[in-house]
């Protein structure tokens, strides 16, 4: 059990690499419709697919790199899922944090309906935002998981306030570097930390 929650943060992990790296890429809409990319559980590659997305999808021309980006996010993120069903399962047979498998279970479904959000609704910046945090609150939730297997709850009590407190700071941060990220404001200020101009030239003193 200890092993497969492990393999799960990882692949968690290596799901919220991947859409970085989808995003990054310009790749949120390489695939037009979900689950399936062009209406097909593949990249289209055969000359008659290919033909059959263009009909189907006249305003997103098929891009196979971008594409095969989304579909390779997609298909490590539907591990992932099964993964913690799978798990939840267990959990459930074995009377062991059941609290925890639910959740992970529901976020899981929550995330799957996000990842669909982001591309049925265009990459609308509240949802793509959301989904970032979703991804991280997955990783955090299997984390917590794998520590109290390994330790009792008793033995991180005396931490949890700063535990807590740290996280909610990093979440802040990750929220707002992904609303920047979604609303392609990364490089709407060229300069470090100030933005264009100096200080002194938008609060300046009277004499």
């Amino acid at each position: 059990m200890k092993k497969l929650v492990f393999i799960s943060i990882l692949l968690a992990f290596v799901v919220i690499i991947l859409g970085a790296y989808t995003r990054l890429t310009d790749a949120g809409l390489g695939c037009p419709d979900w689950p399936g990319c062009y209406g097909r559980l593949a990249v289209p590659q055969q000359a008659e697919h290919i033909e059959h997305a263009a009909k189907a999808f006249p305003e997103r021309p098929l891009v196979p790199h971008k594409a095969w980006n989304e579909m390779i996010h997609r298909y490590f993120a539907g591990s992932l899922g099964l993964l913690v069903v799978g798990l939840a399962v267990v959990a459930f047979r074995r009377k062991q944090q059941r609290l925890l498998a639910a959740a992970a279970v529901l976020l899981i479904v929550f995330q799957a309906t996000l990842g669909m959000l982001t591309v049925t609704l265009n990459l609308m910046p509240l949802v793509v935002m959301g989904h970032l945090l979703g991804g991280f609150a997955m990783l955090a939730l299997l984390f917590s998981w794998w520590l109290l297997q390994r330790r009792p709850l008793q033995a991180t009590q005396q931490a949890a306030p700063w535990l807590w407190g740290g996280l909610a700071v990093l979440l802040l941060q990750i929220a707002l570097g992904g609303w920047t990220s979604a609303n392609y404001s990364a490089i709407a200020c060229q300069g470090l930390p100030l933005c264009h101009e100096p200080w002194t030239e938008n609060y300046r003193l009277d004499a």
